[in-house]
């Protein structure tokens, strides 16, 4: 670290001392006042005052109380104004983040839409990563049915399942998975590492399915993941993530993911 030379130490403290002196002006005219006030009252049990320093106390005290008193108030303005405005913000991020949220579920819908997935038996979900905690966050849902749609899990571990090997590889499917469900969630521990009580537990038991990892920038910036899934063998295909990764939906989802406000947690149901 660069050691500051003399000077530059001293201008410092004097910066320093000013920017208190500034914030606690009012307060330090309260005191002078107060202090002026006492001295006039001491003043007044000598007969022999000289009249020029009653005077002149008098004046101190007069002068730094309404000093003291314009100062609060000017602090006090600048605190509500600052209050106004910290609000204001607060309101223009609320109102963003909602706003994001809704273009992200309507770029969602699109997906589920280009995919020709619209009926009783298969979703689109998207998720984004939080490296610190090693897990996924749900963002946004769409399925033809409202069933599929309901919230559940808050998140998502990222060191199993089929959304593991989609964000490591940046694509991953599984189709004719098992029918039966003591089959299934087998299944899912041997291909993807879900422990057993978990696989048990998801409440959707989808045949098939393909994660797309979602890349954003010249970079492949990792902003997300999609997975669609449906009960069906076969209800998703390789080709119909193929077909959205070309799809304006796609790219605007990306974007949407990498350059917006982090949008907040959902609670989305089953753990793909």
């Amino acid at each position: 670290m660069t050691r500051l030379l003399p000077h530059e130490e001293q201008h410092i403290w004097i910066l320093r001392a000013w920017v208190v002196v500034v914030q606690h002006a009012a307060d330090l005219l309260s005191w002078i006042s107060t202090i002026a006030i006492v001295a006039l009252t001491i003043l007044a049990f000598f007969d022999e005052a000289h009249v020029g320093w009653v005077v002149v106390v008098g004046l101190v005290a007069i002068i730094t109380a309404i000093g003291s008193q314009v100062l609060k108030k000017k602090q006090s303005g600048s605190i509500r104004e600052a209050e106004q405005k910290a609000r204001s913000l607060q309101d223009d991020q609320e109102n963003a983040a909602t706003y994001l949220r809704d273009v992200i579920q309507e770029l969602v819908l699109e997906l589920l839409r280009e995919a020709n997935l619209i009926n009783d038996h298969s979703r689109v979900s998207v998720y984004q990563h939080d490296p610190q905690r090693g897990k996924f966050v749900p963002v946004a849902r769409a399925s033809g049915n409202p069933e599929s749609e309901k919230p559940g899990r808050t998140e998502y571990a990222d060191n199993y399942g089929i959304i593991r090997d989609a964000w490591q590889k940046g694509k991953a499917a599984a189709f004719r998975l098992p029918e039966d469900p003591h089959e299934w969630a087998e299944a899912q521990t041997r291909q993807y590492d879900i422990p057993l009580h978990i696989a048990r537990s998801i409440r959707m038991k989808s045949r098939s399915y393909v994660g797309l990892r979602i890349d954003y920038g010249t970079n492949s910036s990792k902003v997300g993941i999609a997975i669609l899934e449906s009960l069906n063998a076969q209800g998703v295909t390789n080709q119909m993530s193929d077909h959205l990764a070309d799809t304006d939906a796609f790219r605007h989802l990306a974007i949407a993911l990498a350059v917006g406000p982090k949008p907040p947690r959902q609670v989305l149901e089953d753990e793909p």
